[in-house]
């Protein structure tokens, strides 16, 4: 194939990952990215409608947000869930009758699809923040305890914590670094040579070497 057709072709469009599911009888299957479509799906779905002037939203019940967050996980998976032809196993008219048996081998296998979306095992460097600090640091933010926010966090919503810290950081190390660059301001404002590197707070020493492992998948996959 040429490179025109490579780029055109549905099927190369994704990261996949061929396994074998000991709970379906040995059965291999493919997982695939979320595609974007599902993605939009996804957040649509979680989105709350609209309240007119003055109205709240309802506050759902422990059982009513763990029916929500897996239903929502099943418009996911029934897009990631492919046959060794690559072809979608489940249409969107399947979502309702898959998330009535949706459990912890949809649920880990919806999690090896997600971290493929990461990056995980694509050759980039190992993840440097412990993805256990991550959520420690989300549950500090979000007003819950450690246990609290394993119980009920889906991985598709973890896994969108995540991109929103790339972007806006949710851990108190922002702060360090705005002090950072305002001291190295001010340092230089009178005529020192500092850099925002050499001011910054660091809190704990990184670990050189080791092997390069997705804490992510890693994490996931034992849920």
């Amino acid at each position: 194939m040429s490179l025109r057709e490579l780029a055109l072709a549905p099927d190369l469009a994704f990261r996949t990952k061929i396994i074998t599911v000991p709970e379906w009888k040995n059965a291999t299957v493919t997982l695939r990215e979320p595609s974007g479509d599902a993605w939009v799906k996804f957040r649509e779905f979680l989105t709350p409608p609209e309240l007119g002037e003055g109205e709240e939203a309802p506050k759902l019940t422990a059982a009513q947000e763990f029916i929500r967050n897996k239903e929502a996980d099943t418009i996911l998976f029934v897009d990631v869930l492919r046959d060794e032809a690559g072809e979608r196993v489940f249409s969107d008219d399947d979502i309702a009758t898959v998330a009535e048996v949706y459990g912890q081998v949809h649920k880990r296998l919806l999690n090896v699809a997600l971290a493929l979306g990461d990056g995980s095992g694509s050759g980039r460097k190992k993840v440097k923040q412990p993805l256990t600090f991550f959520l420690m640091t989300l549950a500090l933010r979000l007003g819950r305890t450690l246990h609290e926010l394993r119980s009920t966090l889906t991985a598709s919503e973890l896994k969108m914590w995540i991109a929103y810290d790339r972007v806006s950081p949710i851990g108190d190390w922002r702060g360090d670094v705005q002090a950072a660059q305002i001291s190295a301001a001010a340092f230089n404002a009178q005529g020192g040579k500092a850099n925002m590197a050499d001011l910054l707070l660091k809190w704990g020493a990184e670990e050189e070497g080791g092997e390069e492992v997705s804490e992510f998948e890693k994490w996931m996959s034992d849920l």
